[in-house]
């Protein structure tokens, strides 16, 4: 949830109060900033990364 609004907002001004900008819900943050939802949700999808899934190696263990 941050990523996209923050790149969204770092676009369009220089300045912003963190608890404006994240937390609200979309709508109302669209509506506050004048962003379209359209451009937040593609902002979403795009922030998508390859093998970003969680993994915990702190318990892979290797036999040696």
């Amino acid at each position: 949830m941050i990523k996209p609004r923050g790149d969204l907002l770092k676009d369009k001004m220089k300045f912003f109060e963190l608890h404006e900008a994240f937390g609200h819900p979309d709508e109302k943050f669209c509506s506050h900033w004048g962003i379209s939802m359209d451009d937040l949700k593609e902002a979403k999808k795009q922030r998508s990364r390859k093998n970003d899934t969680e993994r915990d190696f702190l318990w892979n263990y290797v036999d040696a």
